[in-house]
This record gives structure tokens, sequence and C-alpha cells, in this order.
């Protein structure tokens, strides 16, 4: 599952946007991949919101996954102790590096050759 945000900060209306598309999805995806390329900003609110979330969603075996998060506001993310729950591995520089990890980590050679 992949989520765009476009030019804003992360916020809690984001967050339900997350929630409502994990549960609507037909199969429980492993990882929410949002395309951060666009975030410009993390504040005390959002860093508070996506450890929530994060938590949530590990309780359900699902990794929240960030790729293209530009290095201040990644830097801020680490500031604010998000990497207790956010593993540092899950933070991508583009989104062809998250999926291309998500396809070794996920799939063997085997089941992409059918």
């Amino acid at each position: 599952m992949q989520e765009k945000l476009y030019g804003k900060e992360i916020t809690v209306a984001d967050r339900e946007m997350v929630e409502e598309r994990v549960a609507e999805a037909s199969v429980k995806p492993h990882w929410v991949l949002i395309a951060a390329y666009s975030i410009t900003d993390v504040d005390t609110t959002a860093a508070e919101m996506l450890t929530d979330l994060d938590n949530d969603l590990n309780a359900d075996n699902i990794n929240l996954v960030f790729a293209g998060l530009k290095d201040p506001v990644r830097d801020r993310i680490i500031r604010y102790g998000l990497l207790e729950t956010i593993k540092q591995r899950h933070f991508f520089p583009t989104v062809e590096a998250a999926v291309q990890s998500f396809k070794d980590h996920h799939f063997d050679s085997e089941s992409l050759s059918k």
C-alpha cells in the first residue's frame, strides 16, 4: 500500500486516511509506504501521531515505511525519537528502493518468476 502526501505537514487526517486504507484493503498489507517527497515538516504533534500510528500498525504486523523524506524532516523525526518505534531500515531514498527492498524480503525468486 502506497500513499502520497503532497507539499504539506503530516497531520492527524493523514493517520485517519492510512487507517481507512488499511481497513479497506482486500489483503492485509505488510507495509504502509508513505511517499514523502513533499512533506515539509514534522512537528511534535505529528511525531506523536506517527509514533501512535506505527505502534498500532506494528500490533497488526504492518510496518510503516517512508520513501523520499528530505534530510531536515528525517533529522527531525530522529530527534523526536521515532526510531524507537519506526525502524531505521524503513527509511528509503526513493519509492523504487522501498519497493525493491519489499520484494527482496517478502518474495523468493521462484514466486516472482511465476
